[in-house]
């Protein structure tokens, strides 16, 4: 009998992973690697070949840390940094974690956690997207960014801008 069980058990274990493996994956699904940047606006730019920067979502969260240009990061000259060398190593990366909804070709995030801590407790993001294949496009438009200001919710107000990145899948 003990025997019967422990291959009920087996095979139910079994049948349960096959059919998570199964389930069907969500579009933006997966790890990306930034491949390419465009901003638009003032600050305008095109990086064909980007620093490091990885993309991550699962069902419902994401996580992104990329470095938006295409030369190196700063070292610090010494352990304790200056506090203009603090500045520079802020200003040249970009970290968020948090949620995501889905609808349609748009996406929006809710970071949790930000480098930019106006963004968090409320703040919102949304892209459209398109994907096709292992490629990745992601397009925010700077109208489209919500950040909070003491206790209140509001929509960006700086120079009008669109970033544009292209990402590819690593897995």
């Amino acid at each position: 009998m003990s025997r019967i069980l422990t291959g009920a058990m087996i095979l139910t274990g079994l049948s349960t992973s096959l059919a998570a493996q199964a389930a069907p994956k969500g579009p933006v699904e997966g790890v990306w690697k930034v491949a390419g940047i465009v901003v638009t606006g003032a600050d305008s730019m095109t990086v064909s070949s980007p620093q490091p920067g990885l993309f991550f979502f699962t069902k419902t969260h994401y996580s992104q840390t990329w470095v938006p240009g295409d030369r190196a990061r700063a070292i610090f000259r010494r352990g304790d940094p200056s506090p203009a060398e603090k500045e520079a190593a802020f200003d040249s990366f970009f970290a968020q974690t948090g949620t995501y909804d889905l609808a349609d070709s748009s996406i929006t995030i809710h970071p949790m956690v930000a480098r930019f801590p106006n963004m968090e407790g409320g703040g919102s993001a949304r892209l459209t997207f398109r994907v096709r294949g292992d490629t990745l496009w992601l397009i925010q438009k700077s109208a489209d960014i919500k950040f909070r200001m003491g206790t209140q919710i509001q929509n960006d107000t700086g120079r009008p801008s669109e970033t544009r990145l292209t990402l590819i899948r690593v897995e």
